[in-house]
């Protein structure tokens, strides 16, 4: 193990100490508050640094880590340069006045969560036994899969941009929320999905003429969002497209980029918005991106979550298949939105989203026990680890990380759901593409 190995080590289990005190004892931490939250920037900077030192490629750790910084820091980070922006009021969706301690608390379980994922990724990955058969698809079959799923998704996603246009123009940007309710399955989460597991499956068979069609598709699809207001779409879209062409970029320069990037992606997002003048803009943008921080606070009001959401993070279509045997409320299919109905119906109704974040998924399926918290995180760390462990004779777990890696970049603002189910419908297409081929074949060889 060479010296930086060790003191990247050494530092993660001090950061894992600290952080499993102020959770113990928060009162202990109330009179260094502010100490402690600038520990938690600093060492969410100094822990993404150690694990990309020395490395020019773009891995599925940082695409998910990186982003902690702005939805989870970035309302501290909006604080300290503004300080009229509060860490610890929140009057969206339901008003809360959170003590020094709740702040410490909370924050610490982010911290916590966030550092064992990086434990979980110091492990060495599986090792695989060969596989007594090769899943292997015709490069025809791919490409002719692809221009047919480029086709119909042309033809759905112009039809969504349509309405959404439509509804934006009359009630602005909010009206995103009306039409797609945030964490729904709506009609352009199915175009997106089928393109997401096409990329993969072009990435995989390494077939580029189909695979830059897919890509331009989905830009058209997150430029035209962008210009509605909503940023999301075309920042997670670069970082696919970084994955596919850039790879092996150096990660400073990377960095550097993605700052510029995000301020113009920003800059064009606020054209469509309205923005308190009485902050400091920067400040403001920071602080917002940064909301998903209430999320878990609020996840604390609800004790009992409906099943079906549980099960439809992992299993898809689950809440449709179950509406066949028994009753329930459409908000019960989603965790988001039955958090969101719980706090405020009213906004719930008007189609106004609260948001999710992966830490809250984990954190109720752990208990609340932070030690399972705790083991749910190291094991996502070792799932990232593995995802990065692809090899030119392993190329489906490329394929895989390709198809992934648009949501996994957002989890920390999203949900198990927008990643899990994507990665089994990538897994079964590539079983039933590998079935047709192998079908082809026995033709073929039979003439």
């Amino acid at each position: 193990m060479g010296s930086m190995k060790k003191f990247y080590f050494i530092f993660l289990l001090f950061t894992v100490t600290v952080n499993s005190l102020a959770y113990s004892l928060p009162q202990s931490f109330v009179a260094m508050e502010d100490g402690y939250y600038i520990f938690c920037l600093i060492s969410y900077v100094t822990l993404l640094f150690l694990s990309t030192y020395n490395k020019n490629e773009i891995t599925a750790l940082l695409v998910f880590q990186a982003p902690f910084g702005l939805f989870i820091l970035g309302r501290f980070i909006g604080h300290y340069l503004d300080s009229g922006l509060k860490i610890e009021s929140i009057d969206f969706f339901h008003s809360v006045n959170l003590s020094s301690q709740e702040i410490i608390r909370y924050l610490s379980i982010y911290m916590i969560f966030f550092n064992m994922v990086f434990m979980g990724y110091l492990l060495p990955p599986l090792k695989a036994r060969k596989a007594s058969f090769k899943l292997e698809i015709d490069s025809d079959i791919i490409t002719f899969f692809s221009y047919f799923i480029i086709f119909i998704s042309i033809i759905g996603i112009f039809l969504v941009l349509k309405d959404l246009y439509s509804t934006v123009s009359q009630f602005g940007y909010a009206a995103l929320y009306i039409v797609k309710k945030e964490n729904a399955n709506d009609s352009s989460s199915i175009f997106i999905t089928l393109l997401l597991v096409t990329i993969g499956l072009a990435a995989k068979e390494n077939c580029r003429r189909p695979l830059n069609i897919l890509m331009i598709v989905l830009f058209s699809y997150s430029f035209a969002l962008l210009f509605m207001g909503a940023r999301g779409p075309m920042m997670t879209y670069i970082i696919l497209w970084l994955w596919l062409y850039k790879k092996n970029i150096n990660i400073i320069k990377l960095g550097v980029v993605a700052l510029i990037i995000l301020a113009c992606v920003q800059y064009l997002s606020a054209m469509m918005r309205t923005t308190d003048s009485q902050y400091n803009i920067f400040a403001k943008i920071l602080y917002d991106m940064g909301t998903t921080f209430i999320v878990l606070p609020f996840g604390s009001f609800v004790s009992d979550w409906p099943n079906v959401a549980l099960i439809q993070n992992f299993i898809p279509m689950a809440s449709r298949l179950a509406s066949l045997f028994i009753d329930f409320n459409p908000y019960e299919a989603n965790l988001a939105n039955y958090l969101g109905f719980h706090l405020n119906q009213d906004l719930y109704w008007k189609g106004v989203g609260l948001g999710w974040t992966v830490v809250l998924d984990f954190s109720i399926y752990a208990l609340g026990n932070i030690i399972l918290l705790s083991l749910y995180a190291m094991i996502f760390g070792i799932v990232l680890r593995n995802l990065d462990s692809f090899s030119s004779t392993n190329t489906i777990k490329y394929g895989l990380a390709t198809t992934v890696i648009l949501p996994l970049s957002f989890l920390y603002r999203s949900g198990l759901f927008s990643v899990v189910p994507l990665a089994v419908y990538f897994l079964m297409m590539i079983l039933i593409l590998s079935f047709i081929s192998t079908l082809f074949r026995r033709i073929n060889f039979g003439n």
